[in-house]
């Protein structure tokens, strides 16, 4: 994520750690395309997950976040993650 951030000339986290941007930008509550979402991964309270928000599908009445990020299988692509499950939804600037 901060470097797709970087080549927007966008100031990423400065982190190499997925939830250091839960500190970035601005909290919403809602997200739009392109925001950026963190999630939890492993066991540990250090270890996520991120990645940009590309839209919401329901299954069985739970909604799923489709996720842009890199390293998801091994690859580059879009993934569901459960919106319950999100961490932080951050947005680079407020609109």
């Amino acid at each position: 994520v901060n470097a797709v951030l970087e080549e927007s000339n966008i100031q990423g986290s400065q982190s190499l750690l997925a939830r250091s941007f839960l500190d970035w930008g601005y909290s919403v509550d809602t997200p739009h395309p392109g925001d950026i979402v963190v999630f939890p991964r492993g066991n540990s309270d250090w270890e996520g997950h991120v990645g940009f928000y590309v839209g919401s599908e329901y299954k069985k009445d739970q909604e799923y976040y489709r996720i842009l990020g890199g390293n998801q299988n091994n690859m580059v692509n879009i993934e569901l993650y459960p919106a319950s499950k999100a961490l932080g939804i951050r947005r680079t600037n407020k609109y």
